[in-house]
Order: C-alpha cells, then sequence, then structure tokens
C-alpha cells in the first residue's frame, strides 16, 4: 500500500480494540470456525480467517441501511460462498467504517471494499488482532505491541466518502475534512495530480464593504455578485469533487449566500466558506443554513483591533451548538509573530482550536502594500507557541511554498504538506467565469460561458484546464 498524502483530523474512543499488525508474530488462538469477534483476544493470520473476519464486518456494515436477510446475501455474493451466519456479529466498537459512494452516503463502496480486503488477506504479512482497551497496552497472544494500527471504529456514522482515480483512492470524511490518498497497487505510480479537483475555491461575489489594504482580489462596494453558482455545482457534482470552499469579497454578503450552501450539499458536495464578519451570525437563514450543510468555515483576524471577533464566533458556535470546523485565520507576513501568539492566547480562552496561516499573496491592492509592511515569520516559534496554547495550524499551498524549509526543519512531515496549485484544487471565478489554478496569478486562466449552446462546454473547459501542468505530465 502506498499512501500519497494525508490531512489529519480522526478522533475516536472504544472499548474492544482490533487492528492490523504489521509481520505479527505472535501465536493464534482464535477459533477457526468462529465468526463472533468482540472483547477476547484473537489473531487472524490465514486467508480464511481474515476472510471470515472481514465478511462479518462488511456485513455490520450493510446492516446500517438493509435488512439483515439483504446484507447477508449481498456478502455472500461479495465472497462468493458463505463465510457467516445472521448470527455473526463485530463488537459495535470495533465495527470499522467502510467509506460511502459519493453520490449515496448510505451506500457502501463495494469497490473499496474488495480492493482493501483483497490487500489484507492475500497479504501473508499481514494480521489482524483483537483485543480490548481497558489495560494498559494492546496485548495479543502474550505479545505486547504498541506498534499495531488500530482500524476506524464507531460504524454508526457514515460520513466517510470515497472516490477512485486510476489507481488511487481518495477517502474523505465530510464531518471533519479529514482525507487520505493511497493506493493498494504495489507498482502503482506517484500520485502527484489527480484527473478532477477534490477541492475547488469559488470567488462567490466581489461584493466587500469593508476595504481591507491586503485584499488580493481588489474586493469593493461596487462589486458584482455570481448568479451562476448552481449550474457550476451541478457540473463539479458529476466530477466527484469534494468539497468546495466559498470566498470573495464577503461571500455572506451574498444576497443567495443560505440558499447556496443548500444547493452544493444537495450535490453531494461540503461547502465551506471564508468570511471577515460575524454579521451572518445574527441572520437566522444564513446561521440556520451554516449549522445544516457547512463543514467548516474560517474567521479572518488580522489585527488587534479584531479580538472581539473571536470571542463573538466562539459565543455563537457554543449558542449553535456547531459541531463543524472553526478556524480563525491570519496571513503570514502582515502578520507579526506577536499578533499571532497574541491570536493564539485569545483562542485558547474562547477554546478555539484551529488556526489557519495563509501564505501572502502580491495580487490585487495586496501588490501595493509597501515592502516594509511585509515581513517574515518564525515558524519555529508560532508553531512553539501553537503547542503551549493547544492549538492546531494549517496552512495553505502558499504558505507551505513560502515556509517549505522552515517546516520541514520543524520536523513536519512532507505527506501532510502540498506545495503545488492547481494539481488537487483549482480556483473559479465565478464573477468573471474562468477556471485558475489558484486566485492569485494572472495566467493560466480558462474562460467558460455557460449560457453557451452546449451542455458539455464547462466540462470540457475544465478537462483543458485541469489538472494545471505540463502536457507531458497529464
Amino acid at each position: 500500500m502506498k499512501i500519497h498524502n494525508i490531512r489529519l483530523g480522526f478522533a475516536t474512543n472504544s472499548s474492544s480494540t482490533h487492528s492490523i499488525l504489521l509481520d505479527p508474530r505472535a501465536e493464534r488462538f482464535h477459533e477457526g470456525d468462529k465468526d463472533c469477534y468482540g472483547w477476547e483476544n484473537f489473531m487472524l493470520r490465514t486467508k480464511k480467517e481474515k476472510q471470515r473476519y472481514f465478511a462479518s464486518q462488511l456485513y455490520m456494515n450493510l446492516c446500517q441501511s438493509l435488512s439483515k436477510e439483504y446484507a447477508l446475501m449481498i456478502t455472500h455474493s461479495f465472497f462468493g460462498e458463505k463465510l457467516i451466519s445472521e448470527k455473526s456479529y463485530v463488537d459495535h466498537q470495533s465495527v470499522f467504517t467502510l467509506p460511502s459512494r459519493y453520490d449515496n452516503p448510505k451506500e457502501t463502496d463495494l469497490e473499496f471494499a474488495k480492493e482493501f480486503f483483497d490487500y489484507v488477506i492475500k497479504n501473508g504479512h499481514l494480521g489482524i488482532a483483537g483485543g480490548n482497551d481497558n489495560g494498559d497496552g494492546y496485548n495479543y497472544g502474550g505479545v505486547l505491541d504498541p506498534n499495531c494500527m488500530r482500524l476506524p471504529k464507531d460504524y454508526h456514522s457514515k460520513d466517510f466518502v470515497c472516490r477512485k482515480d486510476g489507481a488511487h483512492w481518495i477517502i474523505f470524511s465530510k464531518k471533519n475534512g479529514a482525507k487520505i490518498r493511497l493506493s493498494f497497487e504495489a507498482k502503482a505510480p506517484p500520485y502527484f495530480c489527480s484527473t478532477a479537483p477534490e477541492l475547488v475555491d469559488i470567488r462567490l461575489t466581489n461584493f466587500c464593504p469593508f476595504g481591507c489594504h491586503f485584499c488580493s482580489q481588489s474586493s469593493t462596494i461596487e462589486g458584482k455578485h455570481s448568479n451562476i453558482v448552481p449550474s457550476i455545482l451541478q457540473e463539479l457534482s458529476n466530477l466527484k469533487v469534494l468539497e468546495c470552499a466559498y470566498g470573495g469579497g464577503e461571500p455572506t454578503m451574498h444576497p443567495g449566500f443560505a440558499e447556496i450552501l443548500q444547493i452544493t450539499d444537495r450535490e453531494h458536495i461540503v461547502p465551506n466558506f471564508t468570511t471577515f464578519t460575524t454579521r451572518w451570525t445574527h441572520d437566522p437563514e444564513i446561521s440556520q443554513a451554516v449549522l445544516k450543510y457547512c463543514g467548516g468555515f474560517a474567521l479572518s483576524v488580522n489585527e488587534y483591533a479584531h479580538f472581539h471577533k473571536i470571542r463573538e464566533i466562539a459565543h455563537w458556535k457554543d449558542s449553535a451548538n456547531f459541531a463543524g470546523e472553526v478556524s480563525i485565520q491570519a496571513i503570514l507576513g502582515i502578520s507579526d509573530d506577536w499578533l499571532i501568539a497574541s491570536i493564539m492566547k485569545e483562542m485558547n480562552k474562547a477554546s478555539l482550536r484551529k488556526l489557519t496561516l495563509l501564505g501572502y499573496k502580491s495580487y490585487g491592492r495586496a501588490s501595493v502594500v509597501p515592502e516594509n509592511k511585509v515581513q517574515t515569520n518564525n515558524i519555529s516559534d508560532i508553531l512553539k507557541w501553537a503547542k503551549e496554547n493547544y492549538i492546531s495550524i494549517g496552512m495553505d499551498t502558499k504558505g507551505v511554498q513560502t515556509y517549505k524549509k522552515e517546516l520541514e526543519k520543524a520536523g513536519i512531515n512532507n505527506l501532510l504538506m502540498t506545495e503545488r496549485e492547481g494539481v488537487f484544487s483549482c480556483y473559479i471565478d465565478a464573477v468573471n467565469m474562468f477556471i485558475a489554478p489558484d486566485s492569485y496569478h494572472e495566467e493560466p486562466k480558462y474562460y467558460f460561458d455557460l449560457e453557451w449552446n452546449s451542455p458539455n462546454h464547462f466540462r470540457h473547459v475544465m478537462a483543458n484546464a485541469f489538472p494545471f501542468v505540463e502536457k507531458d505530465q497529464k
């Protein structure tokens, strides 16, 4: 198996503990004809034992949306033989979550399940171990092994979706944004770009009343709103785009913002957005749409005078019981280290745990900011302060590009960093109607016209534009 990239975000609790171990050496002591897996210790090493275990796992997953009769029928058909019965079970805390189909969150993706099961079943160096986590370690057959990989648990949620891209799989949590790219083929080529974007950054409007001097989009009160976003979302859903990030201008001031969030969710895409203001939290329609449909949002804070917004958004999050991700966002280069440290202290007081740092984009109004106003940040100190304040740090692609050496020196794994635009994500300006690798370069731009008399026009433009790599790499 090759893991190409990870975006972290998972956390689970359990009572029973089932894990995959590499090259297990403990003796097998699970009864060969048993198909019930709970708190007891067991070690599965033969193909037949692993098949029976995965048959039980698949059966438990299918029972979420099907009757036991149909779930058992599909399981038998999937494995080509009757390995289990309706009495088979896996302890509820150790039924791992199989990702769902992109277009149907209630339906397990059987193609992914087959590749995953085959990989473990046929690999003699992999065993499946069971026990429970009530002790001080994981004791499998008398062998204490702290280096196991615990399987994802709590199957009651179907928030994981997946899509396949050649030999590669993308697994995405619609609940917390965690994402992993992997392949089960040992000889799979490096995965340096996808054939369709996973994430699309959409400029929803160019209207904004705040006039920030560092605005890379030069948004103003004369800016226009887009009226074509629903049509774009239909096309993106056909491409199996996983998430979109709405920006502007100020996206929450688009007159149809609440409806756009609803349409995005309906098209199986998770909507997120960036905002400069907390005014929308007092609008019942927008507030309810954010609660119901959004995966998360980022609130910009780039001055000490903005600290009241941290307290206001924390109050809204708690009072509205928002379960998504709330991130405070600051721009590296114009926010000095002491300001960033102060932001983290204020976040800690408000019990907000995610800080997103953006690289400085010298574009639009930001291109005329005096050089002495743009400074270099000390990433090592920022990471240290984040740890002290229990803050999780995220960084956009531009930030990674700017501070790659500092991040590597700090020990950040390359699997957690993406430093190229336009290879897994792209930018759509829905106001001026063009597709680009990002929002802060003049070229390349690929223009489209959704009113043009061709149903495949947008897909044709996207296919020609994405991924934004050299022709010999496509």
